[in-house]
């Protein structure tokens, strides 16, 4: 699977009608993956849930930290995970991340840069939208709740990536089958969080 994913050559995705704030600033996308989970509780609450939910209630985050530190040639150890909420990680400007919107049923933020070089660049939600520079790419995500009847709600993370040109979209091909796996373990953790948080009495 990881060869087959190292060398399959990225596609394109168009979103047919665009109906949330992610459609809005990424249509056209290489790359993406979506998750989500049917919460026992109102938009309301899972919002309030969602803005509370830490690293460390990402139970994941430990064991992919002690992974990290293997592959970085580190003594393993037990990973020091934030107490901090993770909408305010991300809105810090050191995170690498950077907010385009924030209503109250979607929370969108992105990226843009070479990622795989460890190299980033913080845009405004207007400049996100026009910015195009040769071997980078552009990332956005967002958290979504949506209503589904009866006091429950439906919470979808979607991740979307374009890349600026042919170059960056082989590399960004074979970094995304490196991070995938564990890309995907993340946001299945926090959707659990988020769950078991609006739900708790």
């Amino acid at each position: 699977m990881f060869a087959t994913g190292w060398y399959w050559p990225a596609g394109s995705f168009v979103t047919p009608s665009p109906a949330t704030r992610l459609d809005a600033f990424m249509p056209e996308y290489n790359f993406h993956e979506r998750h989500e989970i049917v919460v026992q509780a109102p938009p309301d609450r899972v919002r309030t849930a969602l803005d509370r939910v830490s690293w460390t209630d990402i139970g994941v985050m430990e064991t992919l930290g002690r992974i990290r530190s293997v592959a970085l040639g580190a003594r393993p150890g037990r990973a020091r995970l934030s107490p901090t909420p993770v909408i305010d990680s991300v809105k810090n400007p050191r995170s690498g991340f950077f907010l385009l919107d924030d209503t109250p049923r979607e929370f969108v933020f992105g990226l843009a840069g070479q990622p795989w070089n460890n190299a980033g660049v913080r845009l405004t939600a207007a400049e996100f939208r026009r910015w195009e520079k040769p071997g980078s790419i552009k990332v956005a995500a967002n958290l979504l709740i949506e209503g589904v009847g009866n006091d429950r709600s439906r919470v979808v993370t979607e991740t979307r990536i374009t890349a600026c040109d042919a170059a960056s979209r082989t590399k960004m091909a074979r970094y995304w089958a490196l991070i995938y796996p564990g890309s995907g373990m993340v946001r299945r953790s926090l959707l659990e969080a988020v769950r078991l948080r609006a739900e708790r009495p």
